[in-house]
């Protein structure tokens, strides 16, 4: 009796293993064309995409990708599918002004999505402040830091 209650317990384990194995993880990746992910503004950026199954790249899967302003919505949605190489390349155009653009990838396979996303950014050391400083500012921090001064440091 207890070796068809191991047995048995065999079977199940190695069935529960057998599925637990049947989903394959998927690498989804967008790699802008420079190194650094830096460009100049209006300058356009070439994005190679590709999906990797078991250390290889997948050839003719369907990528969808999506670009838009980072932390916004995406301004544009499209498809591309891998070539012969397991790639595919698609265009981001460049801002119009210093910022960061988000690129997003996904791949559908078997039932399950896999994505990825990317951040692009353009002249990035000239962003300027979105607001203004308050005229009283520098008044309400110089209070603020002779205020904390006095707080004692135990």
């Amino acid at each position: 009796m207890k070796q068809i209650f191991s047995l048995l317990m065999t079977l199940v384990a190695v069935a529960a293993l057998a599925q637990s194995s049947s989903h394959k993880y998927i690498t989804v990746v967008a790699e802008p064309d420079h190194e650094d992910w830096t460009y100049r503004v209006g300058e356009q950026a070439l994005v190679t995409a590709y999906a990797i199954k078991e250390n290889v790249r997948m050839k003719g899967v369907e990528i969808t990708y999506s670009y838009g302003p980072d932390k916004l919505d995406a301004t544009h949605t499209a498809t591309v599918k891998t070539d012969a190489n397991g790639v595919a390349r698609f265009k981001v155009p460049g801002m119009k002004q210093p910022g960061f653009t988000s690129v997003r990838v996904k791949v559908n396979y078997q039932g399950h999505e896999y994505s990825s996303m990317t951040n692009i950014a353009f002249d990035p050391l000239n962003i300027k402040p979105t607001t203004t400083m308050p005229d009283d500012f520098n008044e309400f921090w110089d209070n603020a830091m002779e205020k904390a001064s006095q707080v004692p440091w135990t």
